[in-house]
């Protein structure tokens, strides 16, 4: 009975957990990318501030070793132009001086977590991926950086090291539960249903009204043949969430499992009335007025045991 709905029922056999999942990786960080502009920044071939009075002045207190009271001009000048180009949606131009930034001021963090962000926001995943290690050799404790690798490499099918800087995180933020849900999903594309549900359960624990933590532990259960918790966690996330239309879809099969065919057919008139196209609900609703069919009752005995 553990081989259940979303692995065996053959209108879902062409919705793979694994591609959900990649789009849905994709979808979470992807979706505001923009296409890379390969055209060197002008401005940045034609103006050389090290020869600045200030950046020299910078520089020689670097090599006397005084103490520096503050940051390298450079970097100033280079961050103002990227606020700039990010008010104005040039998200390129501010990837360029943000490297800039990072070169000059390696020292602050959160100019190392957004450089990273904007590669990310512009598709730039394998720099993206680089830059980020880059910035874990100086800030390895950085969960923020930390949590943006695993994001992509999740995406980039990399599972195994996805993992690892997830659990980096949950050393670093124990009460993190984006890192606890986002490892599940990772093993649940594994197909690690056990160790997926653990880490859902877990999640759910530290956020129990998480719709989306909900419905991820309600197909582990559901894949294990827990049906009555599969139920209880589809109920709660659509309860939280009620647009939350794939939960509602697998809530209606677990009330079919479980013998509640009026509830089940209550959830698919609902689907039905949000999408008339759908297949799936269409069958489902016409076996759910008959189902003393025997046709109907053997389907259910293949799915029950």
């Amino acid at each position: 009975m553990g081989k259940l709905f979303s692995l065996n029922h053959k209108s879902f056999k062409k919705k793979k957990t694994g591609c959900f999942l990649a789009c849905y990786f994709f979808l979470i960080f992807l979706s505001s990318c923009t296409t890379i502009n390969n055209k060197v920044e002008p401005e940045l071939q034609n103006i050389d501030l090290s020869l600045s009075y200030a950046a020299k002045m910078f520089e020689q207190k670097q090599k006397q070793s005084k103490p520096l009271k503050s940051k390298d001009p450079r970097a100033y000048y280079h961050f103002l132009i990227a606020l700039e180009a990010e008010k104005n949606y040039q998200f390129e131009k501010a990837v360029l001086h943000y490297k800039k930034i990072v070169k000059y001021d390696p020292e602050t963090a959160s100019f190392a977590e957004k450089l990273v962000r904007l590669l990310l926001r512009t598709g730039q995943l394998d720099e993206a991926v680089k830059v980020a290690e880059e910035g874990l050799k100086r800030f390895p404790n950085n969960k923020h950086i930390h949590m943006d690798i695993a994001d992509i490499l999740a995406a980039l099918g990399k599972e195994d090291t996805a993992i690892y800087h997830y659990e980096k995180v949950s050393q670093i933020d124990p009460k993190n539960s984006r890192a606890i849900f986002l490892k599940g999903i990772v093993l649940e594309k594994q197909g690690k249903w056990d160790r997926a549900k653990e880490m859902y359960f877990q999640g759910t624990k530290m956020e129990h009204n998480n719709p989306l933590g909900q419905f991820y532990l309600g197909r582990a259960y559901l894949q294990n043949g827990e049906l009555e918790e599969a139920e209880k966690s589809f109920e709660m996330s659509v309860i939280l969430k009620p647009n939350l239309l794939h939960a509602r879809k697998y809530l209606a099969w677990v009330y079919e499992l479980l013998g509640k065919q009026e509830e089940a057919l209550k959830e698919y008139n609902l689907l039905l009335k949000l999408n008339k196209d759908d297949n799936f609900i269409k069958e489902r609703v016409e076996k759910l007025k008959n189902p003393l069919n025997s046709a109907y009752k053997n389907e259910m005995s293949i799915f029950t045991g």
